[in-house]
């Protein structure tokens, strides 16, 4: 947090020389407390070994570890042991409940949850009544929760339990039910009314230009600050940021036969030696069954490549409006490249919808 605050953005000075006296000292912390933790264990090896087999147990065998004469109780006792070895367990939202269900209420020192904008409410909840407390990392400007909750049942419920609209599973998240705990943060102007974003991290490290003046303008109301060099290093190569317009009527769905020898045509030509360094993404599933490594946007959210090539397809009116629908997909997808994106569509469909039209105005037709 500390490395995205703006008065860390000294332009050439090495990274060593932009922690504080605060930063190093609690790198310092940290090391003594591991080393702390390293002398425990070894003073009392036979014990932890004997816990790692019986963790071991009621991790795999359920049955086994009951049949062990491992009551509940003992059972928490030993999961918690696991912080004992390592300072940070991982787990998904979907594994929590099986894995950590005999812990009670603030056994968890300190939860940190990653890309909570993606997180529905009721993922989170086992969790958090689990700990003390709890660091939501996320950007509701990204992509949201999928819910599969049917809309006439969570309407229900909802009125039912006489809740809030902002405990609405369908138009919540973990990230924006934190950010309402927040005092300090500010309001973004989004696509409808302004969202109020708690303790924002302004200073965007990934993204060359443009695809960081892109996503700044549709999506940040112009608040972010660019943390690295604004030109791609690849600047004085033949590889750039370009619009490669295709225009066809073969459809597979959303899928365009054309885009996709484009696409593969891109990947033997101009970015033969960079292969390692790319990643291919839409917004459409029928482009990922018919193209070979096409992912869609939500399989890489949270991460990176130093080229994108975004194939948009997307065969009628309605498939794009709803992908131009929110600023969230085009954020995603721009963000993931760190020096170069390739967006392969039909530019003329493409430049009139929202959020759309800015990449078409900042990013050049090859």
């Amino acid at each position: 947090m500390q490395k995205s605050m703006p008065f860390m953005m000294e332009r050439g000075i090495d990274e060593k020389f932009h922690k504080t006296k605060l930063f190093k000292a609690r790198i310092e912390l940290f090391k003594e407390a591991l080393n702390l933790h390293k002398a425990a264990i070894f003073a009392c090896k036979e014990a932890v070994r004997t816990n790692l087999r019986a963790l071991s147990v009621i991790f795999n065998d359920e049955k086994m570890a009951e049949k062990n004469g491992l009551e509940a109780k003992h059972r928490r006792e030993i999961i918690k042991g696991l912080f004992l070895l390592t300072p940070v367990v991982s787990s998904t939202f979907a594994s929590f409940n099986n894995t950590f269900k005999e812990l009670l209420n603030g056994d968890i020192g300190m939860l940190l949850i990653d890309e909570a904008g993606q997180a529905n409410l009721t993922n989170a909840l086992g969790a958090l009544l689990r700990s003390k407390m709890a660091v939501v990392v996320g950007d509701p400007l990204q992509l949201e929760p999928v819910v599969t909750l049917p809309v006439s049942l969570n309407n229900a419920i909802l009125s039912y339990c006489e809740a809030k609209e902002e405990f609405n599973l369908l138009k919540s998240s973990v990230q924006l039910r934190a950010d309402k705990a927040q005092n300090i943060g500010t309001y973004i102007k989004g696509s409808g009314e302004s969202i109020w974003v708690g303790s924002p991290l302004i200073v965007h490290r990934r993204c060359a230009n443009p695809m960081f003046e892109i996503s700044n303008e549709t999506t940040y109301d112009d608040m972010m600050i660019l943390g690295r060099s604004a030109a791609s290093k690849f600047a004085n190569t033949n590889v750039q940021t370009k619009w490669i317009d295709v225009r066809s009527e073969e459809w597979i769905g959303n899928y365009n036969k054309a885009e996709g020898e484009v696409v593969k045509e891109l990947l033997t030509s101009e970015l033969a030696d960079e292969k390692n360094n790319i990643r291919i993404i839409t917004p459409f599933k029928d482009v990922c069954r018919n193209l070979k490594g096409a992912g869609t946007i939500h399989t890489m959210q949270g991460k990176e490549a130093d080229i994108i090539v975004f194939v948009l397809g997307g065969a009628t009116k309605g498939a794009r409006a709803w992908a131009a629908s929110k600023p969230n997909l085009l954020n995603v997808a721009l963000t993931r490249a760190k020096e170069v994106i390739y967006i392969v569509g039909n530019r003329e469909n493409w430049a009139s919808l929202p959020y759309f039209e800015v990449a078409a105005r900042k990013i050049d037709k090859g």
